[in-house]
C-alpha cells in the first residue's frame, strides 16, 4: 500500500500530495 502511495507522489505534484495527506490525517485523528 505504501510502495503505491510513494509511486502516486512521484507522479503528482507537490500540492496534491500535501492536500491528500492533510485529508487522510485529519480523518485518522
Amino acid at each position: 500500500m505504501y510502495t503505491s502511495v510513494y509511486k502516486n507522489i512521484t507522479t503528482t505534484p507537490m500540492f496534491v500530495v500535501q492536500s491528500i495527506l492533510s485529508v487522510i490525517f485529519i480523518i485518522i485523528y
